[in-house]
C-alpha cells in the first residue's frame, strides 16, 4: 500500500458526491489506511500510556486499583500514612497491576515496605513512577516544557489549547485566580490558546439564573477574547459546554462575547456534546446567529462536535431532572447523532461555520473528511484532540494539513489538586465497553475489536436502532418509586415568567384571609399578621385565627366525620392521584406563594413543589403494598392532626394529608402560624377536587396554649408532627393514647475522614447545609473534620471561599442560592447569628445587607465544642460549624450522640472504615460520600430511636391505622424457617386451630423474612448515587400477662427471634415450657408482677429497648412515655408483614457509587 494520500481521496468525494450508503463504505476503508498509517506515527511512550488506559478501562480491579493509590495515598500528606496504606492496597489487590512496567511494581513494594526514615523518599519515587506512566496525558508548567510542545507542534499544524488543572475553584476567589491564570497563559509568548470551564469561570452558573448567568459568563469571555486577539494571529479559546443545564446559557454568553468588531476575527470554539437530545437545535441556533454575523464581516464560527465529556454527569442530571437533561439511549443513538451533526455543520455555508470534530475514533475521522470533502469545502477539517489520547493521530492528519487543536492538560507542582482527579475523571468516561480505548492502543486491522468497530460505525450511519438486549439492560434498573422530574430547567422563558410572578406575588396586596369551619366563614377575636420575609417592618397580609372554642367545634366535627362511613380506598387514591396533577398544573400559583410566604429560593419552591407533588403518589402507591392486607383489615386510627413545618410548608403539609387521607383517617391541618396565605390556597385546591369538610379541615392557630389544645386533646388520635423531638416526646406525654409521629426527628452530622475527598465534599455539604436557610431538620450543619483534614490551610480557604461567594437574595431575583429566614428571628437564632461561645472562631460571619433583614449570608464558624449552643441549635440558622478530631472512632460516638438517632454522613475513601463506622453507629439514615436531601420514597426520613416507621418511607401508612386480623395469612415461603417452633414446644400441645394459626404464623415469618425483611431493598439508583433499605434488629422486652394465650406469646417470640432480637420476655408466671424451649435460643426470662415490670421501665429505656406489651393500661403507656420508653400495644398478628415492624429498626443508606 503506497502513501496515504487524504487530500486525494477528498477531492475524490468531492468530484463523484458519493451517496450516504458508499460514502460509510469508503470511510471505513479510510479508516483502515488511517490506522496503518498512524500507527507507523506512534511512539513508544505514547504506546505505553494508551496500554496502561486500555488495562485500566478493560479491567475494572486496575482501575479501583489506581483510585485507591490516588485517594488513599497519593492525595494524603503524612508519609507513614501513606505507606501504610500503600501496604494494604497491594495486599488487598493482590499485588501491584501490569499498568505499571516491571520496575515500577518492584519500587511500588519497596516503597511499602520501606523503613520510617525512608517513607518520605519511598512515595515520592512512588509518585515519580505513577507521573511517568500517566504523564502524556498532561504537561508541566514549566515554561520551556511548553515552549518546547507548542514548537513541535507548529510544524504539523498541531496548536496547543491549555487547559489549566489548578487552581481548583470553589468559589468567587478561586474563580479570579484561575481567571488570572487563563489570562496568564494567553501573555505567553508561545501561540498557545486555551480551554474555558464555565463553572469555573463562573461557579455561581445556574439553569434559575439564565440572563444574570450568561451576562457574568460574556463579561469574562469578552476580556479573554481580548487578550487572545493581542498577538500576530488569534489565539483559539476553546469553550467547553459544562452541562446540559447550563448549555443554552453557556451558548448565550458566547454569542454575547462574540458581539461588536473587536471580537469578529476571535477564534473561539463552543463544544457541542452529540449525546445531549437537544444538541442538532443548539446547532441550528448557533448556525443561525453566525449566518447573520457572517454578513457583517467576522469569521466563521467554530462549533467543536464532540460526543460527550461527561456522560456520567449528564444521566445523573437526567435522573433528577427528566426531559431537562436528556441524553441518548444508549451508544449507538450518540453515534448516530454525532454523524448528522457533522453533516450539518459541513453543509452549512463555509462563509458562516467552520465546525471542528473532537473524537479520538478513526471511522468518526474518517467520515469527517470525506464529508468535507463531498461537501465541496477546500482544505481539510479542523480536529480537536485530548492530549496522550491521540497524538499520533493529531501528527498524521496535521501533516497532512489538517488544522489540529490538542488540548492540553496542565498540571502545577505542589497544587492540591491537579493531575490524579484529571486521570479519574477521564479514566471514567473512557470506560466504556465499545470506547476506542477499549479495542487496544494499537489495534490490528484484522482484529475482532477492529470489526467490531467497524460494524458499529456503519451501523450508527445507517440509523439502526438499539438491540432488544439494549432495551432489556435499559429497563432493568427501574424502582420502586419513581420520583416526579424537575423538568424545564432549562427553559429560559419558563424560569423568567416564574421570577416575574414571584416578584408580582410579594408586592401584590392580599385580602384578609377568613377562618372557616365546615365551610362557613367563622369570626374570632383572634387575628394574625404576617410581615415579609424581606422586609419584616412591612405587614405582609392578616388573617383570621382559631380560638379555643374554634378548636373545639373542629374537633367535635372531625370526631363526627370520622365515625361515619369512610370512602372505598380506589376514591381517596384517585383523589391523591388528582392532587398530585393538579399541583403540577398550578406550578405557577405556588412556586410564587412559596417564595412569597416560605422564603424559598426559586430552585428551593421547585423541589418543594417536586416533593408535594410525589408525596401524593408516593403514599397513592404505598397504600397497597403487598402482602399488608394477607389475613389483616386496617382501621383508621380516627382524627389525625397534621402539624406542618414552617421550613417545609407545602411538602410536609402534603405529606401528612396525603397519608393520613389515603388511609381512611379525618384529617384537621395545622398549617405553620407563618405561611396561611399557602394554606389556604392549598385548602382551596384540595376541596375543589373533593376533599370535603369536615373530613379536611384547617385550622390557623398560633404555637401557644391553642395549639397544645388542638393536637392534645383526648379527641385526637393520631398526630403527624414535624417539629423537635423534644416537642414530640411532650406531646406524647400529654396524650398517651395516640401515636405522634414524626416527620423530620433528630439532626444530620457529617465527618470528613482523613481520605475524605474533600474537594468534593465541601460543596454538596454546603448546599444540603444551607438549604432552606440552614433550618431544615437533615441540613448537615455540623462537619465533623479530622485533624489532618482540619489542620490543611487549603481546605480552610476553600471552605471560605465557598460560604464566601454564596449569593443571599429573595427568591424572585435571578442567582439567589439562600433566601430570607422562614420567619423571624427568635432570641436563640439571633444569638447563634451573632455571637460565639468558648473555643469558636468566625472564618466567615453571618451577615445582612440591611439591619432588620431576614436574609442573612451564611456563615463558618470553626471550634466549636461538644455541648455548645451551637451543636444544640445548629439546625436553626444558616451556619455551618466545624468541630475537630482525632479519629473516626471520637467522630463516631459524637455522630451517635449529636443526631439523636437521625442522620449521618461520611466522607472516606478506606472502604474497612466505612463499613466500621456503619456498624458503630446508630442513626436512621446514613450517607456515604454524598450529602442527599430527604425526598418522597427516594430518602424517607425517620430516628433510630423510634419505633414508628419511617416518614416519606414505604411502611409509613401502616402506622395509621389499627390492624385486625380475620382470616389466616396465606403467603407460603420456599422453606418454613423460624428458630422457634411452638407447635412442638408447647405444653399443653395446641388446639388444631391453634396449630393452624402457629403454621400461618410462621409461614408468614419465614415469607416475609425472605421478601422483605431479610434483604436490602434499592429505593433509589442512579449513575451515581445508590440509596437502599434495610432492616435492624432492635432489644425487646415481651410482656406476658397470664391471660396471653401460648399461641399469641409464640407469634411474639417467632417473630423476634427470627428478626434477630436480644429478647426479654417479661412474664406473669413461668410457664411449664418456657425454660426448656427458650433458654437455648438466648432467651433472658424474667417472672415478675406487673409493679415490678413498670419499675424496670427507665433501665430499659436507658437500653434502648423496646417493650412489647399488648395488655398495657393507660397508666402503663404513661408511665413509659414518662421515661422515654418506647412501648408498643398494637394486637399481635399471624400476619408477618405487619408484625415483624415491631422488632426491626429501618435504616436508609444512601452511598456515591460514581
Amino acid at each position: 500500500m503506497g502513501a496515504l494520500d487524504i487530500t486525494a481521496q477528498l477531492a475524490e468525494a468531492k468530484k463523484r458526491k458519493p451517496d450516504d450508503r458508499s460514502l460509510a463504505q469508503q470511510a471505513a476503508n479510510l479508516a483502515q489506511e488511517l490506522l496503518l498509517a498512524s500507527q507507523k506515527e506512534m511512539r513508544s511512550d505514547e504506546r505505553t500510556l494508551l496500554s496502561a488506559l486500555h488495562r485500566m478501562v478493560t479491567d475494572e480491579k486496575n482501575c479501583h486499583f489506581v483510585r485507591h493509590l490516588c485517594a488513599r495515598v497519593l492525595h494524603l500528606s503524612d508519609s507513614g500514612e501513606q505507606a501504610a496504606n500503600l501496604r494494604a492496597i497491594i495486599a488487598e489487590y493482590g499485588g501491584v497491576p501490569s499498568i505499571f512496567n516491571t520496575f515500577g511494581k518492584i519500587r511500588f513494594k519497596a516503597a511499602a515496605m520501606a523503613s520510617h526514615g525512608m517513607q518520605s523518599t519511598a512515595i515520592a519515587e512512588v509518585q515519580r513512577i505513577f507521573r511517568s506512566t500517566f504523564g502524556g496525558l498532561a504537561l508541566p508548567t514549566q515554561v520551556d516544557k511548553i515552549a518546547k510542545k507548542a514548537k513541535d507542534g507548529t510544524k504539523d499544524h498541531i496548536h496547543l489549547a491549555l487547559n489549566p488543572l489548578s487552581p481548583e475553584v470553589f468559589g468567587n476567589k478561586s474563580a479570579e485566580r484561575y481567571f488570572n491564570r487563563l489570562e496568564t497563559l494567553l501573555k505567553r509568548p508561545e501561540t498557545v490558546g486555551i480551554v474555558v470551564q464555565p463553572l469555573r469561570l463562573c461557579p455561581g452558573l445556574s439553569a434559575y439564573s439564565p440572563k444574570d448567568g450568561a451576562k457574568k459568563l460574556a463579561d469574562k469571555l469578552k476580556s479573554l477574547i481580548k487578550l487572545s486577539l493581542g498577538g500576530s494571529r488569534p489565539r483559539t479559546i476553546l469553550v467547553e459546554s459544562g452541562n446540559s443545564l447550563l448549555l443554552e446559557i453557556v451558548a448565550e454568553s458566547v454569542r454575547i462575547a462574540l458581539t461588536g468588531k473587536t471580537a469578529q476575527k476571535a477564534d473561539l470554539m463552543l463544544e457541542i456534546p452529540a449525546y445531549l437530545k437537544k444538541s442538532p437545535a443548539i446547532l441550528r441556533e448557533m448556525t443561525e446567529w453566525a449566518t447573520s454575523r457572517s454578513a457583517k464581516g467576522a469569521q466563521p464560527f467554530k462549533p467543536l462536535l464532540v460526543k460527550g465529556s461527561d456522560l456520567t454527569l449528564e444521566q445523573e442530571l437526567q435522573s433528577r431532572h427528566g426531559e431537562a437533561s436528556s441524553v441518548s439511549r444508549n451508544k449507538a443513538e450518540t453515534e448516530t447523532r454525532f454523524k448528522k451533526l457533522i453533516h450539518t455543520a459541513v453543509s452549512a455555508s463555509p462563509k458562516a461555520i467552520a465546525p471542528v470534530v473532537g473524537s479520538h475514533n478513526l471511522f468518526d475521522i474518517a467520515y469527517a473528511l470525506l464529508d468535507w470533502g463531498r461537501s465541496g469545502r477546500d482544505g481539510l477539517p479542523a480536529f480537536c484532540f485530548i492530549c496522550g489520547l491521540a497524538d499520533h493521530i493529531a501528527r498524521l492528519l496535521g501533516k497532512n494539513g489538517a488544522p489540529i487543536t490538542l488540548s492540553t492538560a496542565l498540571t502545577e507542582e505542589n497544587a492540591e489538586t491537579g493531575f490524579e482527579p484529571y486521570l479519574m475523571d477521564l479514566v471514567r468516561e473512557l470506560a466504556r465497553p465499545d470506547g476506542f480505548i477499549s479495542a487496544g492502543a494499537s489495534p490490528s486491522a484484522n482484529s475482532m475489536e477492529w470489526g467490531r468497530m467497524r460494524q458499529q460505525f456503519l451501523a450508527a450511519l445507517s440509523g439502526r436502532e438499539e438491540s432488544k438486549g439494549d432495551a432489556a439492560r435499559s429497563s432493568s434498573n427501574k424502582t420502586a418509586f419513581c420520583p416526579t422530574p424537575i423538568n424545564r430547567l432549562t427553559d429560559s422563558v419558563r424560569i423568567e415568567s416564574l421570577l416575574k410572578a414571584a416578584e408580582d406575588e410579594c408586592v401584590r396586596k392580599q385580602d384578609p384571609i377568613p377562618f372557616t369551619i365546615n365551610g362557613e366563614e367563622t369570626n374570632t377575636a383572634l387575628s394574625g399578621i404576617s410581615r415579609s420575609l424581606t422586609a419584616p417592618e412591612m405587614e405582609d397580609y392578616r388573617f383570621t385565627a382559631a380560638d379555643f372554642d374554634a378548636v373545639d367545634k373542629v374537633l367535635t366535627l372531625a370526631t363526627q366525620a370520622a365515625v361515619q362511613m369512610q370512602p372505598q380506598q380506589d376514591e381517596l387514591r384517585l383523589q391523591l392521584l388528582k392532587a398530585a396533577r393538579e399541583l403540577e398544573k398550578r406550578e405557577a400559583e405556588f412556586i410564587p406563594l412559596l417564595v412569597r410566604d416560605a422564603g424559598c429560593t426559586l430552585r428551593e419552591a421547585d423541589e418543594e413543589l417536586r416533593n408535594a407533588i410525589d408525596s401524593c403518589r408516593f403514599y397513592e402507591q404505598s397504600i397497597i403494598t403487598p402482602g399488608l392486607q394477607d389475613g389483616t383489615l386496617p382501621t383508621p386510627l380516627g382524627v389525625i392532626v397534621v402539624a406542618a413545618d414552617r421550613v417545609h410548608p407545602l411538602s410536609s403539609a402534603m405529606a401528612g394529608i396525603a397519608a393520613a387521607w389515603v388511609t381512611g383517617n379525618t384529617v384537621i391541618y395545622k398549617p405553620s402560624f407563618h405561611n396561611i396565605l399557602l394554606a389556604s390556597r392549598l385548602m382551596g385546591m384540595l376541596r375543589e377536587l373533593g376533599f370535603d369538610e369536615p373530613r379536611l379541615q384547617m385550622i390557623p392557630c398560633p404555637d401557644n396554649q391553642i395549639a397544645t389544645m388542638l393536637m392534645c386533646d383526648e379527641r385526637v388520635n393520631g398526630l403527624i408532627f414535624y417539629g423537635s423531638r423534644r416537642k414530640a416526646v411532650s406531646m406524647q406525654n400529654r396524650n398517651t393514647n395516640r401515636p405522634v409521629l414524626q416527620g423530620s426527628p433528630g439532626h444530620c452530622i457529617a465527618y470528613l475522614a482523613s481520605s475524605a475527598d474533600w474537594h468534593k465534599a465541601i460543596p454538596e455539604l454546603t448546599a444540603a447545609a444551607i438549604s432552606r436557610a440552614g433550618q431544615g431538620a437533615d441540613t448537615p450543619n455540623i462537619i465533623l473534620v479530622h485533624a489532618s483534614v482540619y489542620d490543611n490551610q487549603a481546605f480552610i480557604n476553600a471552605f471560605k471561599d465557598t460560604i464566601n461567594s454564596i449569593s443571599a437574595k429573595p427568591g424572585y431575583r435571578e442567582g439567589g442560592q439562600v433566601g430570607p429566614m422562614a420567619s423571624r428571628l427568635t432570641p436563640e437564632q439571633t444569638h447563634l447569628l451573632t455571637r460565639t461561645e468558648e473555643g469558636e472562631t468566625w472564618l466567615v460571619q453571618p451577615h445582612t445587607e440591611e439591619i432588620g433583614s431576614q436574609i442573612w449570608h451564611p456563615g463558618l464558624l470553626t471550634g466549636i465544642l461538644p455541648g455548645s449552643t451551637f451543636t444544640q441549635k445548629a439546625h436553626n440558622v444558616p451556619i455551618i460549624g466545624l468541630m475537630r478530631v482525632h479519629d473516626t472512632r471520637e467522630a463516631t460516638a459524637l455522630q451517635s450522640d449529636m443526631a439523636g438517632g437521625a442522620s449521618a454522613v461520611i466522607y472516606s475513601q478506606d472502604e474497612a472504615e466505612i463499613t466500621a463506622w456503619s456498624k458503630q453507629l446508630f442513626v436512621g439514615n446514613l450517607a456515604v460520600n454524598c450529602a442527599p436531601i430527604s425526598q418522597p420514597g427516594v430518602l424517607p426520613l425517620g430516628s433510630w430511636s423510634t419505633t414508628t416507621p419511617k416518614a416519606l418511607g414505604p411502611n409509613f401508612v401502616t402506622a395509621l391505622s389499627t390492624w385486625q386480623e380475620h382470616a389466616r395469612p396465606q403467603n407460603r415461603p420456599s422453606q418454613r424457617n423460624v428458630p422457634f417452633a411452638p407447635w412442638e414446644a408447647l405444653s399443653p400441645k395446641p388446639t388444631p386451630d391453634e396449630t393452624t394459626r402457629l403454621a400461618a404464623a410462621a409461614d408468614s415469618i419465614a415469607y416475609w423474612w425472605e421478601k422483605e425483611f431479610g434483604i436490602e431493598h434499592e429505593l433509589s439508583r442512579t449513575p451515581l448515587t445508590l440509596t437502599t433499605l434495610t432492616y435492624h434488629p432492635m432489644p425487646v422486652c415481651l410482656r406476658a400477662e397470664k391471660i396471653m394465650t401460648d399461641v399469641d406469646l409464640s407469634i411474639m417470640l417467632m417473630g423476634a427471634l427470627k428478626a434477630g432480637c436480644n429478647v426479654q420476655l417479661s412474664t406473669a408466671s413461668l410457664r411449664a415450657w418456657m425454660p426448656r424451649a427458650l433458654e437455648p435460643l438466648g432467651v433472658d426470662i424474667i417472672v415478675e408482677g406487673r409493679e415490678e415490670f413498670e419499675n424496670r421501665f427507665s433501665a430499659l429505656a436507658s437500653d434502648g429497648v423496646c417493650v412489647r406489651d399488648v395488655a398495657a393500661a393507660d397508666s402503663t403507656i404513661k408511665a413509659a412515655a414518662d421515661c422515654r420508653l418506647k412501648l408498643c400495644s398494637d394486637s399481635i398478628l399471624a400476619n408477618a408483614r405487619l408484625e415483624l415492624l415491631h422488632y426491626l429498626r429501618e435504616r436508609v443508606t444512601c452511598r456515591r457509587i460514581g
